[in-house]
C-alpha cells in the first residue's frame, strides 16, 4: 500500500527476500552458506479493499510463490 500511496500506481512490484534454507534443494542440510533469493512480487492494488482484505490477499498470494521461491532471479 505504501508504494501505491508514494507512486500513484494502481499496480506496484518489490523484491521480498526469501530464506530457503528448508527447501528442495538437494544436499541443502549438508551446504555451507546462505540459500537467500529475491522473489519479485507484483501487487494490484484495489483502492476498495481495506487494510485487512489488503494484507490477507497478499498472504494468500505469497503462499503460492513458495513454489518459485528457489528459481534464480534473471
Amino acid at each position: 500500500m505504501f508504494l501505491h500511496l508514494s507512486t500513484g500506481q494502481d499496480t506496484v512490484m518489490f523484491g521480498a527476500p526469501r530464506a530457503c534454507r528448508k527447501s528442495n534443494i538437494l544436499d541443502a542440510e549438508s551446504t555451507v552458506g546462505l540459500f537467500v533469493n529475491t522473489v519479485p512480487v507484483i501487487v494490484k492494488v484495489d483502492s476498495s479493499e481495506t487494510v485487512d482484505e489488503f494484507t490477507r490477499r497478499i498472504q494468500q498470494n505469497w503462499v503460492q510463490l513458495r513454489d518459485h521461491e528457489n528459481t534464480p532471479l534473471p
